[in-house]
């Protein structure tokens, strides 16, 4: 798998339910083409906006099938595999059908504060056990424990199948410090994306317009250096002028 999969914008996927507190499919189902037909460049499920601690294993095993069948390989699929608990992070690696993913979302143990060590620690047994390249997630203020650099940077030295982190830490120091000293290829997914970093974006509904915007200017900034090179101010063909999403 190419790291460069997961450039550019990943729209995070909440859990919708129904009225009596079930999963809602159906629901689910809309708002995943919805944010491909608006541009999103790969999906992101079971993540912090997916409010993924309250749901069962069982759900989250069901919820990551669906969405690997609903997307249908049309982009790239990140899933959240993570937990305070290492042993039932690697029942999740079991349990969970896997195989319409891309890579997994594996953030630091909550509540319980590991030391940094133990951080490194339960990245390396991860790490051994993933049949999935594996994007760290630091985020201090939902788990209450902060990664470091330093440990960031061990761990993406030592496992090669860590292929980058979201970095939600909001400290701009420690993202700066992963970005100048990470291996070529480590991929640094924070909220406001550098041209050589992804970019997670929740929650999906802010996403598609904006993403499909963005897209479209691309496209017609490239049908504008295609006329200019087939002749400057020659009329083109329609099929050769910027593609329109809606």
């Amino acid at each position: 798998m190419k790291p460069n999969l997961f450039r550019g914008a990943g729209a995070a996927m909440i859990t919708p339910f129904t009225a009596d507190g079930r999963v809602d499919y159906e629901a689910l189902g809309r708002m995943i083409d919805y944010v491909i037909e608006g541009g999103a460049d790969y999906i992101v499920a079971l993540g912090t906006t997916a409010e993924t601690p309250t749901l069962y294993i069982q759900e989250r095993a069901v919820v990551a099938m669906f969405i690997a069948n609903q997307i249908r390989h049309r982009v790239p699929l990140v899933i959240g595999v993570g937990g305070n608990s290492t042993s039932e992070v690697l029942d999740q690696l079991r349990e969970f059908d896997l195989r319409g993913a891309d890579a997994i979302l594996s953030v630091t143990p909550y509540y319980n504060k590991p030391s940094q060590e133990g951080l490194y620690q339960h990245f390396k047994v991860v790490s051994e056990h993933s049949p999935l390249p594996i994007i760290l997630y630091n985020i201090a203020g939902r788990t209450g424990v902060n990664m470091t650099a330093e440990t960031t940077l061990r761990i993406a030295a030592d496992f090669p199948n860590v292929i980058g982190i979201k970095e939600a830490s909001g400290n701009i120091g420690q993202i700066q410090q992963i970005i100048d000293r990470r291996r070529e290829g480590f991929l640094d997914a924070v909220g406001q994306h550098r041209p050589d970093s992804g970019d997670h974006r929740p929650p999906a509904r802010r996403v598609p317009r904006p993403v499909g915007r963005r897209r479209d200017r691309r496209r017609r900034d490239a049908a504008r250096r295609r006329r200019r090179d087939l002749g400057g101010g020659q009329r083109l063909p329609p099929t050769l002028h910027g593609v329109h999403r809606p």
